[in-house]
Parts: structure tokens; C-alpha cells; sequence
């Protein structure tokens, strides 16, 4: 009996190397019918991922600003050299990388509710030999710009005119939309984006007696919703 079992034993791995190693099919015989053993898998519709606790945030540099004056034979900006009147001098420098940045899910943010960026300047108050002196943010306006929208929904509030563009105007003496997402916007189409950027060009006129000199005002930038 040992010895025909270590014969079968041989041959049952001379045919495992041949197939293997030649490819050679199987020669023996089935004995009975095959068994048949069923296999199922539920496949669930996907989940909605959680959420998870966003947030809602605005970044701005708060680096000090220089207002440059425009020239009438170099302008710093050619929108505004054509416009230049005789009795005023004007400033103006940009304000950049004003950014928000919104995490939430759409659970997290109510029906109807919307953030905007908004901004408000103070009175710039003179030093040196302008000690004593004040401009009004009437005389500071700005023309915002949001620069990698891809939604549609987020839009600038559009440019504010100083005081001296016309009567009634009050330029920055109180809070203006700097962007904003538009007030028809559908909440999931914002979950499209996160983060956004806006600049505006900022733009102060005075009249030509202005006392010369350093003055410096803020202004404070803010999210609301």
C-alpha cells in the first residue's frame, strides 16, 4: 500500500509540473456532477460623505498701502489720466489678495443666507506738515474686481465714486460691498468652490489746496453674512 501510494503521489506532481510548466490540460476524469455554490453581493447606493464642520473665513493683507498720485503725462492707470481735472490731484494704488474662503456644506449654510465683503475707510489724519489736517473718506472711492470666480454666483459690488465725482456721492465714509455671492444664487452650485479673490483699485481725490504732507487713514475690510 506505501508504495502505491508514494507512485500516485509522483505522478500527481509530474502532472502539476507539466502544468505549470507546458500548459498542459487536465486528463482525468470527472467523477459526478459538478456542485454548484451561489455567490451574491447587494451593491447599496453611495453615501453621501459627512459633513463635516466647515468654515467660513476672510484673508486680507494688511500690508500698508502707498496712494500714488497720477500724472498727467504718466499715468499710473490710463482709465483715469483722460479725466484728470486741472483742480485736483488724485491718487491711486490696488489692493490685492482679499480673499474668502468657504468650507461648509450645504447643511451648514442656511436658505437665503449669503456672505458678502464689505469695506470702510476713516478720515485720513495729517502728520508732519499736514499736523492737524483731515480727509474725509468721502474723497476715497474704488473699483473692485473678483478674479477666479468659476461658479458665476460671486460678483463685485461695483465701483464707488468719491465725493468729488459729484454731488451726493460719499465714496468710503460708510461700509460698501466689496463682493459678494449674488442673492439669486443656488447654495449648491457655490459647493463647486471654495475659496475666492477679489482686488480693487483704489482711488482718492482731493481738491489742489490740499496742505501738502503725510496722512494716513485704515481701512477695515469685513465678511458678513
Amino acid at each position: 500500500m506505501r508504495k502505491s501510494v508514494g507512485r500516485f503521489a509522483a505522478a500527481a506532481v509530474g502532472a502539476f509540473l507539466m502544468v505549470g510548466g507546458a500548459g498542459a490540460a487536465f486528463a482525468e476524469d470527472q467523477v459526478g456532477d459538478d456542485a454548484e455554490k451561489p455567490v451574491r453581493v447587494v451593491i447599496s447606493p453611495q453615501a453621501e460623505p459627512p459633513c463635516e464642520s466647515g468654515t467660513l473665513s476672510l484673508s486680507v493683507d494688511t500690508a500698508l498701502v502707498d496712494l500714488l498720485e497720477e500724472q498727467a503725462d504718466e499715468p499710473t492707470d490710463p482709465r483715469y489720466n483722460a479725466a484728470l481735472p486741472s483742480d485736483e490731484r488724485w491718487f491711486i494704488e490696488k489692493i490685492e489678495e482679499v480673499v474668502v474662503e468657504d468650507t461648509r456644506c450645504a447643511e451648514q449654510i442656511g436658505e437665503g443666507v449669503f456672505w458678502s465683503v464689505q469695506g470702510v475707510a476713516t478720515d485720513f489724519a495729517g502728520s508732519g506738515t499736514a499736523l492737524g489736517e483731515t480727509i474725509s473718506p468721502q474723497k476715497l472711492g474704488w473699483e473692485p474686481a473678483v478674479l477666479d470666480d468659476t461658479t458665476g454666483l460671486v460678483v463685485d459690488g461695483g465701483a464707488i465714486d468719491s465725493h468729488n465725482d459729484g454731488p451726493g456721492l460719499e465714496g468710503l465714509l460708510g461700509r460698501e460691498i466689496m463682493y459678494q455671492v449674488n442673492s439669486s444664487s443656488d447654495d449648491e452650485d457655490l459647493l463647486e468652490q471654495d475659496v475666492w479673490t477679489a482686488e480693487a483699485l483704489l482711488r482718492l481725490k482731493v481738491d489742489d489746496t490740499v496742505v501738502p504732507g503725510t496722512y494716513l487713514a485704515t481701512l477695515k475690510i469685513g465678511l458678513f453674512e
